[in-house]
């Protein structure tokens, strides 16, 4: 197991424990640790960030030390991924279709419709909008690295993986309905939700029920509207 990526043990419940794989600590991030703890068994995966290295681990340890973990887990587990760790979830989904008893992706990254910059590298604008006190790590082949295999593993698992986890959007309100419009072919087999406002905390809220629903495979109409697509069961 890479000793660079820390696997933060939380809470407790009885069921099946939950595996999260949350976006690097800025201010997009949504999947917030602490809000889960209270309603699940959790495994939170992350990397350490020290103002000066350039080292990160790549995707094939990430893949390992998340795999090594569900090995040593009794029983099947659940996946929470976000951006383009969605991909580490597809992976796993592959990788251990008998193990995984839930699965959600936040925010993955389909194409947005409003790209103030279209010109701009994808990867230097992940890293940027990530990491924009230290432009140094620019420089960190790791990094980019970890973006390609990252999104070309989530690609992949669009297209070819039979077992679908469930979409939530989060946002505020307009920009989804666009980025939706804009992948509707790609998402027509997907189970989709969205959480649309301009206050932060308020979808943050909404966000931490909505997922424990999710993952526990209560009906949930009641509390998001679904997509206006073809609504199909995840697992």
């Amino acid at each position: 197991m890479s000793n660079r990526i820390s696997i933060q043990r939380l809470g407790s419940s009885t069921q099946a424990p939950l595996f999260l794989l949350p976006d690097f600590d800025f201010p997009g991030r949504r999947i917030q640790t602490e809000s889960f703890a209270s309603a699940f068994s959790l495994r939170v995966f992350e990397v350490p960030i020290q103002s000066f290295q350039t080292d990160f681990p790549r995707y094939e340890e990430w893949i390992e030390s998340i795999s090594e973990e569900i090995r040593k887990t009794k029983g099947k587990v659940k996946l929470l991924g976000e951006g383009y760790f969605s991909g580490i979830v597809f992976e796993l989904i592959k990788k251990f279709p008998d193990r995984i008893e839930a699965a959600c992706i936040v925010n993955p990254p389909f194409p947005k419709v409003r790209d103030p910059f279209p010109w701009f590298p994808k990867n230097v604008e992940w890293i940027l909008e990530r990491f924009p006190w230290n432009p140094w790590f620019l420089l960190s082949e790791d990094l980019h690295l970890l973006f390609e295999t990252l999104e070309r593993s989530f690609r992949k698992g669009m297209e070819e993986s039979n077992l679908l986890p469930t979409v939530l959007f989060t946002g505020i309100p307009g920009m989804i309905t666009e980025q939706m419009k804009a992948s509707g072919k790609e998402l027509q087999s997907f189970r989709v939700y969205r959480i649309e406002s301009a206050d932060r905390n308020s979808i943050q809220v909404l966000f931490k029920e909505l997922i424990v629903k999710i993952l526990a495979e209560i009906p949930i109409s009641s509390v998001q509207k679904k997509s206006n697509f073809k609504i199909e069961p995840g697992f």
